[in-house]
């Protein structure tokens, strides 16, 4: 943790990662997996890959419960129509075309602008508080500290690919990381240095319900669309 200083937090000592050698992106991806809180030497378009794959893997995970729950219903279906007919031969069966992979670059793409709209509630609350923070250092910083989620997203979508029982184990994995990176704000925000003349929690608490808003209109926004997706299809 960075020691308190008469003029505010005394940054972390960068590690040593040579940003424009060979193999640096991925021993900076290593490095700050293990050390998620430290600063490094790196290239601006370092920070993007990390949050995109993070982003990716939940939509994958999404996508192989949608593919789950369609087999299960189609399962379903047809037992209870074998089980109306006595299996017979002629019982007419329920086919799925699956799921469109179009839904999984939907959530991709959902989960990517979710990612990157809390990036920028961060941003937005260090500036509130009058700090000059760089957008670039305050990305890199974020994508570091979602390093871990990478291997928490991972194991929920392995759980939701073998299915079964562990499909539960999968998504108590997912709502876990989704409650980490929700209350990422919160703690980034935190973190910064209030040069305003409110108090600093009251600064915190404005930013956390302008943040909150922008989520609200954020979700408000998809599921609408959503909505008028589903009507679309049925008509």
């Amino acid at each position: 943790m960075a020691q308190a200083g008469p003029q505010g937090p005394v940054p972390q000592q960068t590690a040593p990662v040579q940003a424009g050698s060979s193999g640096a992106f991925f021993v900076w991806l290593w490095d700050s997996f293990r050390h998620p809180s430290r600063r490094y030497a790196t290239q601006t378009w370092w920070a993007i890959i990390p949050l995109v794959f993070n982003a990716f893997l939940m939509a994958l995970t999404v996508y192989m419960w949608q593919s789950k729950a369609v087999s299960a219903t189609v399962d379903m279906g047809n037992g209870f129509l074998n089980g109306l007919t006595g299996g017979s031969a002629y019982t007419p069966q329920i086919t799925s075309p699956g799921v469109s992979v179009s839904e999984l670059f939907k959530s991709w793409i959902l989960f990517a602008a979710l990612l990157y709209i809390l990036v920028l509630i961060c941003f937005m609350g260090r500036r509130m508080f009058g700090e000059r923070v760089a957008f670039a250092a305050l990305h890199t910083e974020i994508a570091q500290k979602t390093m871990p989620m990478v291997a928490l997203n991972l194991a929920s979508f392995l759980f939701a690919l073998i299915g079964s029982g562990l499909v539960i184990l999968s998504a108590a994995l997912f709502m876990t990381g989704g409650s980490f990176r929700l209350t990422m704000p919160s703690a980034i925000v935190a973190q910064g240095v209030n040069s305003r003349k409110l108090d600093k929690t009251w600064m915190w608490i404005f930013v956390m319900l302008i943040g909150g808003l922008i989520l609200g209109v954020f979700f408000a926004i998809f599921a609408v669309a959503g909505v008028v997706g589903a009507v679309s299809s049925a008509l």
